[in-house]
């Protein structure tokens, strides 16, 4: 099977190319349940899966914040933990995509904290593209917030 991602021109990759992956112990219950992974490689591209504020806890992931502060919080970790799986850390992140559900009322903390946390992981000399989207409900219940990212690592 084939497909094609444009990137300046048109190339074209088969999937028996791609390294799909939920190579870590807590990410294996979504995959066999939701049958999905949660980080794509193809030589030197990778591309995360929407992560949220979610923790290990006894009985596997779970929501525990106690605010949208931990929230955004915690769901950058979580794709610190995913890129590091890959090969990759924030440091190689190019483009983030951020969802928000009740977007009205935490504009300020989320356009607060977004800048800072890029900061914090990417370092003050890389700045992502950033496309951030209100939305009415995300994937898990109780969820507020889930941010998605793209990047490139040398190899």
């Amino acid at each position: 099977m084939l497909f094609s991602i444009l990137l300046g021109p048109a190339l074209t990759y088969s999937l028996n190319q791609i390294t799909m992956s939920s190579n870590t112990n807590i990410y294996q219950d979504q995959l066999k349940a939701l049958h999905y992974n949660q980080v794509m490689k193809y030589g030197n591209m990778i591309e995360c899966s929407g992560q949220g504020e979610w923790s290990i806890t006894e009985d596997g992931l779970g929501f525990t914040y106690t605010s949208l502060k931990e929230e955004i919080d915690q769901a950058f970790k979580n794709i610190e933990y995913v890129l590091n799986s890959a090969g990759a850390s924030w440091k190689n992140v190019y483009k983030a995509n951020s969802y928000h559900v009740n977007f009205k009322n935490t504009t300020d903390l989320m356009t607060t904290m977004f800048p800072k946390l890029h900061r914090k992981y990417m370092g003050e000399d890389n700045a992502p593209i950033w496309t951030c989207v209100g939305v009415t409900a995300l994937g898990d219940k109780g969820m507020n917030v889930e941010v998605q990212v793209s990047a490139i690592t040398e190899k």
